[in-house]
């Protein structure tokens, strides 16, 4: 209850949800899971009509010669979408850095998308027991 009003659990539910998803699956999740180890050997942009960030489908070649592609979005938890033809870059599966032309990159926020998840998670909690006291409340 903030003052006289009471929360909307419905409303505190999807806003968690929303936040784990978006933060939590789109961009923590998607960055753990991308693998690529290559040279990009082309680059193809596509602008959004309704954002303001497009995204970039790149062509990498791996060291076995194969010829695989990886789409770089429009969130925080893809990789760049600038990187230019001859980039060698090396992103492995369940680690938030990756190689760059040999360097080692951390561009990925780990202490704010804990924070932004930690929020979302009270969020549901919170829902879920102000659901549970007004469902309590009215039998």
């Amino acid at each position: 209850m903030i003052g006289n009003r009471r929360i909307n659990p419905f409303a505190l539910l999807l806003l968690g949800m929303w936040l784990l998803w978006g933060f939590g699956v789109q961009a923590l999740g998607r960055r753990l899971t991308a693998e690529v180890d290559g040279v990009v050997i082309a680059s193809r942009e596509t602008p959004s009509a309704d954002a303001p960030r497009g995204i970039t489908e790149y062509t990498i070649r791996g060291d076995d010669g194969q010829a695989r592609s990886y789409i770089a979005g429009p969130t925080y938890g893809s990789l760049p979408r600038s990187m230019p033809i001859g980039t060698r870059i090396r992103k492995q599966r369940w680690h938030v850095e990756y190689e760059r032309d040999g360097r080692l990159v951390n561009d990925f926020s780990l202490a704010f998308t804990a924070a932004i998840l930690a929020i979302a998670c009270g969020c549901v909690l919170w829902g879920v027991l102000s659901w549970r006291d007004r469902s309590r409340g009215a039998a």
